[in-house]
């Protein structure tokens, strides 16, 4: 409501521009470009692991995977993980029926994406 009271500000003007810009556009095909192999990996570990099914594009995935044969609750199962340094939301977070799910952002380097499924993979073969 603000910018149609007074007006953009200049540096939100400015960086429009500059999204607009030949390189600007090559470094976002590129963001993209390593996007899909994060989620490529993401998916393939989750076929393995989850019968649900993924997003075609987000950094962000639910439900990978079901954890519910894990004997606990979600948030336990997302308080440990965190403990050993592989972040994740619960699926609570989206409601009652998110128990069970964990949600997992591949906002991160590849290396660290496949540190975070190993550690996780060890994780649950340990419970």
């Amino acid at each position: 409501m603000n910018s149609s009271v007074s007006s953009t500000s200049t540096f939100c003007q400015l960086a429009a521009v500059e999204a607009f810009t030949a390189e600007s556009a090559l470094s976002v095909q590129r963001m993209v470009e390593e996007f899909r192999k994060r989620t490529g990996r993401i998916r393939g570990w989750a076929e393995r692991y989850s019968r649900n099914s993924l997003p075609a594009a987000a950094w962000r995935v639910l439900s990978v995977p079901n954890i519910s044969a894990l004997g606990r609750s979600s948030r336990e199962i997302a308080d440990r993980l965190l403990n050993k340094r592989s972040c994740r939301s619960t699926g609570t977070a989206f409601g009652k029926y998110g128990e069970g799910y964990l949600r997992f952002s591949f906002a991160n380097s590849l290396t660290n994406i496949e540190v975070a499924l190993d550690r996780i993979r060890t994780f649950a073969s340990r419970l």
